[in-house]
């Protein structure tokens, strides 16, 4: 057990042994308790002795962080505008959500036409010409980190 265990181990001992020496007192002049409550009570007050002498934990802090009004205070790469666009289709490309796949692919097309970069984004064809085909999260990841790669090799 660590010390705060042990502590209270031997605090609700303290406490036990205590109540039952005031019970086999108490019997010895013909005065009859029940052993149940001076042990709750006894067990009780080595708690209470525990809680007092341990304390309780304070919060961190009683009040907010200061509000930071600089205007940089954005991650680099969230300050690049292209890339929120691409943020806020990627959070809304899904199932009943107001973007659509096809919006995640056309910005993925033209990320990738940008850096250079063929990724192979499955397409079906339809009757208004080729569809974008729905892209699986593993498939995202995939042409992100295609993404990510082209743009670390143009960096000086």
């Amino acid at each position: 057990m660590n010390g705060r265990g042990t502590g209270l181990a031997v605090r609700l001992l303290i406490g036990a042994a205590t109540a039952l020496v005031v019970v086999l007192v108490c019997s010895l002049f013909d005065l009859r308790l029940a052993l149940p409550l001076p042990l709750a009570l006894g067990l009780a007050a080595g708690a209470i002795a525990w809680w007092v002498h341990v304390g309780v934990d304070h919060a961190d802090q009683l009040h907010s962080p200061p509000l930071d009004l600089d205007v940089d205070y954005a991650l680099p790469h969230a300050q690049d505008q292209r890339v929120r666009r691409l943020e806020e289709t990627i959070h809304g490309a899904g199932p009943r959500r107001r973007m659509t796949t096809g919006a995640l692919v056309r910005e993925l097309e033209g990320l990738a036409a940008a850096r250079g970069v063929h990724l192979d984004l499955p397409r079906r064809s339809g009757p208004d010409g080729p569809e974008a085909v729905p892209v699986d999260r593993a498939a995202l990841h995939r042409h992100l980190r295609q993404l990510a790669a082209a743009d670390e090799e143009r960096l000086p």
